[in-house]
C-alpha cells in the first residue's frame, strides 16, 4: 500500500473516522500524505500466487502511513494471533518503517474509543466485540490504554 502513489482526485479525502476519539495531539499522528485502506478482513483480501487484490474500496482516503498496517494489526490480532505476532507481521510493510511509536499509540487509542462506540451502538453485533477486544489487547500491549 505505501508504495502506491497517492491519486490526485482523492486529495480532498482526508481521514477523519477516528478524529472524534483522538485527541489533537493524536489526530497529528494520524493525519498524512498515504492512501489508507481500513477494510482489512479475510473477504477483502484476494491472494493468487504472487498477486495480492484489496478489494471493496468504500472508503480510501488520504493519512499516516501507520493506519493501514494497523488495521491490519487489530485484524490479525482478532484472528488469534497475539500482540507481539501481529506487530511482527506488520512490521514488514513499508507503512510501519514509518511509523512512530507516537503514532503507533495515537491510532490504538483512537481505535479502541472508535470500538467501543460502535459496540454501544449495536451491541448485537458479535464481531465489533470481538475486534473491540482485539483492539484493547493491542493498546494495552503497546501501554497506552
Amino acid at each position: 500500500m505505501a508504495a502506491i502513489p497517492f491519486p490526485p482526485v482523492a486529495l480532498g479525502w482526508a481521514e477523519s473516522r477516528w478524529d472524534r476519539f483522538a485527541t489533537d495531539e493524536d489526530r497529528k499522528h494520524l493525519a498524512g500524505d498515504s492512501l489508507t485502506y481500513s477494510d482489512i478482513h479475510g473477504d477483502n483480501v484476494l491472494l493468487s500466487g504472487d498477486r495480492t487484490w484489496l478489494i471493496d474500496w468504500a472508503w480510501p482516503t488520504r493519512g499516516a502511513a501507520v493506519i493501514t498496517p494497523s488495521c491490519l494489526a487489530v485484524q490479525l490480532i482478532a484472528a488469534k494471533h497475539s500482540p507481539e505476532s501481529a506487530e511482527g507481521w506488520v512490521s514488514q510493510l513499508e507503512g510501519w518503517k514509518e511509523a512512530t511509536p507516537e503514532s503507533i499509540a495515537a491510532f490504538a487509542r483512537a481505535d479502541v474509543g472508535l470500538y467501543r462506540w460502535q459496540v454501544e451502538a449495536r451491541p448485537e453485533q458479535e464481531w465489533l466485540k470481538a475486534m473491540l477486544a482485539a483492539t484493547e489487547a493491542w493498546a494495552e500491549h503497546r501501554g497506552c490504554r
